[in-house]
């Protein structure tokens, strides 16, 4: 995203001190320290032992489903467990234990988006959606390089995090990413890509002139060899138009969703099904198989659609998704119920800028593969562990899932730790990863290390990922309006932490925009 029109930083951490200043009262707040990640589900055990997994469970992005596939009225407020569970962590002063990350949302990025444009173009109201921090480190910008070679590479560092009570346990900040190689444009694989447009009634207006955008904005990054086809999703399906061996011009996809007929509700399963099927047609193209679907989430879709797109994502054809028009009337819950077993990226834009920041600058990134089937374990040493952990094992904790990562991407994890016993000299925390190569098959590995013993000061990447997922949590407790002891903890936290990030970074936009919306949040 381009910046926003914000003055500085100084005068956007004014504004959030302002909001701080607005907030009731309270007598137990927290001093703020309590950050980690929360990627969602994770397996714990000794070292060496996967431990328990659990039995899988309900999903809690997930919608229930039915004839229309509709979800609440977002006037209503969250549900319970809304949230991904946080990874279950355990810690033991003997043994050492791994997580084993659940990536499900590796490739969200359409929360800080609607958050963002609600906020501060909208009702001044945080959605009632899932507010995972995952997504949130996935869409802002960290600047890590990508990988060199043309494998995955992993960068990180480790911090002391001081505290005010020299008689609390250790802490320590951690972050690392994991990094793919990028492709140079014309020396890019070729995609053979479906774009599904919703053409429902609730796409008229808006919504239906960013989805042509969004036409315009791949045919723009398209180069020779790559394939799309375009289909509308109406009371049933039709070709729209479709392309083969696109050269350096646009064709004008676009034109064909101008000002088409619309349909009183779209049957997705039907558009769908069409599009699988255009791409398992015989023919000797040979691009990376991916749909994208663009739509503000009102269709019509059944319980079978979701086991269908994970069939096909288990295929190596990946569904992402496109939001667009307004956030207040955007369903995020039903687009994310089909794009999370789809493996792809979710997306949202309410303006022709962030359309082409995502779809043109960005199309390998979001809508192709680099690395398949990544899984990647955290491994801690005897004596640390997660600081935000249950007091009790969580049931039901979903099988850790894998994901797929788009060239030149960083998947970014921050997490803060603390020690329950003394910790060897020697203790090593380490990340492993591995995955498998889209055009070989061939399955890889890595490994990261880092000693506890080495520390060093926290770069302007850590400060950010610090205040990235302080403000999500923040963000949460701000939807909830539940505990305010709790809110006031969270969002002095997101205050601090921002201001800290912004001291060392004075010009991020992902900053900026952060501090104006808490700020406008403290109204």
């Amino acid at each position: 995203m381009h910046p926003p029109s914000q003055p500085s930083w100084r005068l956007a951490a004014t504004l959030g001190i302002l909001a701080l200043a607005s907030l009731p009262a309270c007598s137990n707040a927290e001093s703020g320290f309590g950050v980690g990640e929360g990627d969602g589900a994770a397996t714990s055990g000794p070292t060496g032992d996967p431990g328990p997994t659990g039995t899988g469970g309900e999903d809690p992005n997930e919608t229930d489903g039915g004839e229309t596939g509709e979800t609440d009225d977002p006037e209503d407020p969250p549900g319970l467990g809304i949230d991904p569970p946080a990874p279950l962590s355990i810690c033991d002063g003997d043994t050492g234990h791994q997580l084993t990350l659940d990536l499900v949302d590796a490739n969200a990025e359409s929360t800080p988006v609607l958050v963002a444009e609600q906020v501060l173009h909208g009702d001044g109201k945080v959605p009632g959606i899932p507010l995972s921090p995952r997504a949130f480190l996935s869409h802002y910008g960290f600047d890590y390089a990508p990988a060199d070679g043309e494998l995955l590479e992993i960068s990180g560092e480790l911090w002391d995090a001081p505290m005010v009570n020299v008689e609390a346990p250790n802490r320590y900040g951690l972050q690392y990413a994991v990094r793919a190689p990028a492709w140079p444009e014309q020396q890019r694989p070729p995609i053979d890509l479906v774009v599904v447009v919703d053409l429902s009634a609730a796409m008229g207006g808006d919504p239906l002139a960013l989805a042509g955008v969004g036409i315009e904005a791949i045919e723009s990054a398209l180069v020779p060899g790559d394939r799309v086809t375009l289909i509308g999703a109406a009371e049933a399906p039709y070709l729209l138009a479709a392309t083969d061996d696109m050269g350096i011009g646009p064709s004008d996809l676009a034109d064909y969703v101008d000002e088409p007929k619309l349909a009183p509700m779209a049957d997705l399963d039907a558009a769908l099904e069409l599009a699988y099927a255009t791409l398992h047609a015989p023919s000797d193209f040979e691009g990376q198989p991916r749909v994208l679907l663009i739509s503000n989430g009102h269709y019509q879709w059944s319980d079978e659609l979701p086991e269908l797109v994970a069939d096909e994502a288990a295929e190596g054809v990946y569904l992402s998704a496109l939001g667009v028009g307004d956030p207040s009337q955007h369903d995020e819950l039903t687009l994310g119920a089909l794009v999370q077993p789809g493996q792809g990226s979710s997306l949202f834009a309410a303006t022709d800028e962030q359309i082409w920041d995502a779809l043109d600058f960005a199309l390998p990134e979001h809508l192709m593969s680099a690395a398949l089937e990544l899984e990647l374990e955290l491994e801690l040493p005897a004596g640390l562990a997660l600081r935000e952990r249950p007091n009790q094992p969580i049931e039901n904790q979903p099988t850790p899932r894998r994901a797929q990562l788009g060239p030149g991407e960083a998947l970014v994890f921050h997490y803060e730790l603390e020690a329950c016993a003394e910790l060897d000299p020697d203790a090593t925390i380490g990340v492993e990863i591995s995955w498998v190569d889209p055009f070989s098959g061939e399955a890889f590995e890595l490994a990261w290390d880092r000693p506890v013993a080495e520390l060093e000061p926290p770069s302007a990447r850590a400060r950010k990922g610090a205040a990235t997922v302080a403000y999500a949590r923040a963000l949460q407790s701000y939807r909830d309006l539940d505990d305010p002891d709790a809110a006031y903890g969270a969002i002095l936290d997101a205050i601090t932490r921002i201001t800290a990030a912004l001291e060392a970074a004075p010009m991020d936009p992902d900053l900026v925009e952060m501090s104006a919306v808490v700020a406008t949040l403290g109204q």
